[in-house]
């Protein structure tokens, strides 16, 4: 079997999943790619965001480890969402992560749909009123389920403005068909 975008790091055990190969990284690699990228940046110190889940936990596990390894500490503990959360868990979480005046970056290991509701509620805060100082509070370093995905923040440029995402290369071969 030849995957197109499986990244599951449990996929690489080749005792286990002999007729397995992708064509993009396991997310342990990219995890460590955005522990590098943190470290660049000079921030010790990051909310991490996981879904419940094999993608999100052991991405968000190979974050912390890399993380570690580079002397950055994650504020509190990984949070980690999931797709039965309400609108009144996202709103919770994004006080909590204010309030804890310790880390501005957010490190993300989310799938579409829960960005999305993360985004919501974010902007929802900011435009109600109830909390103006979270515009333009958080940075974000996501996975590549955010990627290049312009669809995903559609509606929520001004929140996101300056993420930085992690993606695969992408290269397309001269002669073929994009369509």
């Amino acid at each position: 079997m030849l995957s197109y975008s499986s990244t599951g790091v449990e996929l690489s055990d080749k005792p286990r999943f002999a007729y397995f190969s992708r064509v993009v990284p396991p997310d342990n690699l990219q995890a460590k790619a955005m522990a590098l990228l943190v470290d660049r940046l000079e921030w010790n110190y990051v909310h991490a965001i996981a879904d419940t889940g094999s993608y999100g936990e052991r991405g968000m596990d190979s974050f912390r480890a890399a993380a570690t390894e580079r002397g950055i500490c994650i504020d509190g503990d990984i949070h980690k969402i999931s797709r039965r959360w309400t609108d009144d868990q996202f709103e919770e979480l994004i006080i909590r992560m204010r309030h804890s005046n310790k880390a501005r970056g957010v490190v993300m290991f989310v799938d579409e749909d829960n960005l999305r509701r993360f985004l919501t509620n974010l902007k929802r805060m900011i435009s109600n009123g109830s909390y103006p100082e979270l515009k333009n509070y958080f940075w974000f370093i996501a996975s590549d389920s955010w990627g290049m995905k312009t669809s995903v923040i559609k509606g929520f440029e001004q929140i996101v403005n300056g993420a930085i995402t992690i993606a695969p290369k992408v290269r397309f071969l001269k002669g073929e068909s994009t369509k």
